[in-house]
């Protein structure tokens, strides 16, 4: 199983749920949106790099949609991108 990315909706879910340790990844943007979740134990926080929002600029092109979406879109697209813990 590859790793995994958790937008806003997925850790507002988990948290409403009752969740308080996931050991997947968020992005800052996404800590942001909903601060809670710096509550959950074991989540890795990835902080956009130059080259990161440079992507997310190319994928956006003619659409509109929340930042976080495109900074992930961008992430997932990198075919060399690999998580640090």
């Amino acid at each position: 199983m590859g790793k995994v990315l958790h937008d806003t909706s997925r850790l507002t879910e988990e948290y409403r749920s009752g969740v308080r340790r996931l050991t997947d990844f968020t992005t800052v943007l996404n800590i942001v949106e909903f601060p809670k979740a710096l509550e959950f134990s074991g989540l890795n926080i990835l902080y956009p790099t130059r080259v990161d929002y440079s992507l997310a600029i190319q994928v956006s092109k003619d659409a509109s949609l929340p930042a976080t979406k495109f900074y992930i879109d961008a992430y997932e697209y990198k075919p060399w991108a690999e998580v640090e813990r």
